[in-house]
């Protein structure tokens, strides 16, 4: 038994060193399968040369071969045939190889004018940048698969990626298939930005089932391409549709790419879009020049590079608030006289503005009302006027709207006006003495109401207040006749006032004490019953303006309803018993800080918890002072205004 057991680890030694030695041998070959040649490598007999890329191959060596250049010999007729495979020996080895070809590296053929047929096996994969670029004279392009089927149409390409200009400017070209291989699965999946752009013969492009990505501008300036007579077909293929000659990728959001107008298409007015468009693609309308306007749907967000450049029929194009984005040299070679119609402050305004192109804004006033709440939207151009909307009236107002607009203002960018309800008033001008009176109604709230030219002989004609300048209550407004040193009438002269002339303006009498140097100082109350008096910097009357800088002595004394008085800033004097026995007046605000004098008994009997307002800190002091000397309670205090 012990020696069956010797044989079985014997046994299992001897399999594990063969398995080694076999994986050994696998990975050997697999280093040498997988190793890429280096260099060119023109095969014998041919007059294209190759270079080598690693790929997964069905012909298991690992790598493709890749054209890298040609002999004019390799051009037979006009005609250039691409193998699908070619025959590969290295140095020092005797066994040659078949290594598939995959594709055309970049500008391989560009400019070849002696090109007129290209034949493609169906294992190319891609032709690279500019590979056949400006071969003016290549009018046909066939796909043939390994077994030596042939595609069904010329122009009929089946690699999987066309690269940008690959046949840019190719002028007599007259269709192109973007199709499936002849034989197996596979073909066209991508066609990059201008792949075929200024091919200027081009009238038919069939996308086929296979095309997952085609980028904008792919066929841009195609000129003899006409979307509107069928030049753009889909065939199988769910991503892509045709409307009114306009070729759209469908995206996974369920949103809509605009991606071609084929420049051959004579559009004219653009207005009908599919639902939710929300992309122009680069280079779109490029070269378009049957399009003379169009207006963009408002759900675009974004406008690709160039995409109307070269339009030079656009007149005019219409641009939502809803583009966010848009693109370099978009309107490039456009028409001089191109307008871009957007709205004030908008993505298109700003870049007609850096653009120097012609705008025509488009604005929005927004008409809020504030008792409803409801707002009207009117649009109107730059430069424009609109007319407010009507119904809103109210009864007793009359509808004013926020900065004065009105149906004469200039709409220059979008705004917001809110209603401004002015009340209307009645303000009766009477005079008792004469038994007379002058009723003027529907006076607006804050205008002036306009005053009777009533005469007297011998005297002249002022009024009770000046209130009836600025409305805002229903007012009554008494005459205040003045003798007239003249013959005169209502005569509203400076020269008719002189110094110690009395003059009523509100509910104060003041009385002119320097005509010269335009000083009044306030002599007493109209309405002693009133709570608050306002003394005021300044009044203005016979054409002159009056600084009042002086409280006159017995001025308010014994007011039994004061409780705060307000002086203004150019006081400078309160004399004797201005203020006696006012003994609810608890508040003070001078606003002067000028005042030198308060005499004696001025304040003397108001509240003892009487508080006085001074416009600065440092100015506590001496006016305490002032107003102690004018008998101020010891108990009041005086503190800076807030």
């Amino acid at each position: 038994m012990e020696s069956n057991k010797k044989m079985s680890i014997g046994r299992i030694g001897i399999l594990f060193f063969l398995a080694l030695f076999f994986c050994l041998m696998l990975q050997r070959d697999d280093v040498r399968a997988v190793t890429i040649p280096e260099g060119s490598y023109t095969p014998t007999g041919s007059a294209i040369t190759y270079t080598f890329t690693g790929a997964s191959d069905d012909l298991n060596n690992g790598y493709v071969a890749n054209v890298e250049r040609y002999t004019s010999a390799a051009i037979k007729n006009g005609e250039l045939r691409i193998p699908d495979t070619i025959l590969y020996k290295r140095d020092g080895e005797e066994r040659e190889v078949n290594v598939r070809v995959a594709g055309i590296l970049r500008g391989v053929f560009n400019g070849s004018t002696s090109l007129t047929k290209l034949v493609l096996p169906d294992t190319i994969t891609y032709i690279g940048q500019e590979a056949f670029a400006n071969c003016t004279n290549l009018s046909s392009i066939q796909t043939v698969s390994t077994d030596g089927q042939t595609s069904p149409s010329t122009g009929y390409l089946a690699v999987d990626e066309i690269e940008y200009h690959a046949f840019y400017g190719c002028s007599s070209l007259t269709g192109i298939t973007l199709g499936e291989k002849v034989k197996g699965t596979g073909g066209v999946k991508t066609v990059q930005n201008e792949a075929f752009m200024n091919c200027s013969n081009l009238r038919s492009v069939e996308i086929g089932a296979t095309v997952s990505w085609i980028e904008g501008g792919a066929f841009a300036n195609c000129s003899s391409l006409d979307g509107l007579s069928g030049g753009v077909k889909i065939r199988d293929n769910p991503l892509y549709f045709v409307q009114n000659g306009i070729l759209y990728y469908k995206e996974s959001n369920r949103s809509n790419v605009l991606l071609l107008c084929p420049a051959g298409t004579q559009v004219g007015v653009l207005t009908q879009f599919p639902e939710n468009v929300t992309q122009i693609r680069n280079e779109a309308f490029y070269g378009c020049r049957g399009l003379s306007s169009i207006t963009i749907p408002n759900t675009v967000k974004s406008i690709g590079d160039k995409a109307f450049y070269d339009c030079i029929g656009l007149g005019n194009v219409t641009i939502p608030t809803s583009v966010t984005s848009i693109g370099a040299d978009v309107f490039r070679n456009c028409s001089s006289g191109l307008c871009i119609i957007c709205d004030g402050g908008s993505t298109a305004e700003r870049y007609a503005i850096t653009n120097n192109i012609t705008r025509s804004v488009e604005c929005t006033v927004k008409f809020y009302n504030t008792e409803t709440r409801q707002t009207i939207e009117k649009k109107v151009m730059s430069g424009g006027t609109v007319d407010p909307p009507v119904g809103w009236e109210r009864a007793g107002y009359v509808l004013r709207w926020t900065d004065n607009f009105n149906s004469g203002t200039v709409v220059t960018s979008n705004r917001t006006v809110s209603t401004v309800w002015k009340k209307l008033y009645t303000v009766t001008f009477r005079d008792r003495e004469l038994n007379k009176e002058s009723v003027v109604t529907g006076v607006e709230e804050g205008t002036e109401a306009a005053a009777p030219n009533w005469t007297r002989k011998g005297y002249r004609l002022t009024w009770s207040t000046e209130n009836y300048k600025r409305v805002n209550a229903d007012l009554t407004v008494d005459a205040v006749w003045l003798v007239s040193m003249t013959d005169g009438s209502s005569g509203s002269s400076s020269s008719a006032y002189k110094k110690g002339d009395l003059v009523t303006i509100g509910n104060i009498v003041y009385k002119i004490s320097g005509y010269n140097d335009k000083r009044v100082r306030v002599m007493r109350l109209v309405d002693k019953q009133v709570t608050n008096v306002v003394v005021p910097n300044t009044v203005s009357f016979g054409g002159r303006t009056y600084s009042v800088t002086c409280i006159n002595a017995n001025a308010l004394r014994g007011n039994k309803y004061i409780k705060k008085v307000t002086l203004g800033k150019y006081i400078r004097s309160i004399e004797h018993n201005a203020f006696y026995n006012c003994p609810k007046l608890a508040k003070v605000v001078i606003n002067s800080k000028d005042l030198v004098n308060i005499s004696n008994y001025a304040f003397k009997k108001t509240k003892s918890s009487l508080k006085v307002y001074v416009p600065t800190r440092g100015l506590i002091s001496t006016y305490r002072s002032l107003l102690l000397d004018g008998g101020m309670s010891r108990t009041a205090k005086v503190v800076k205004k807030p």
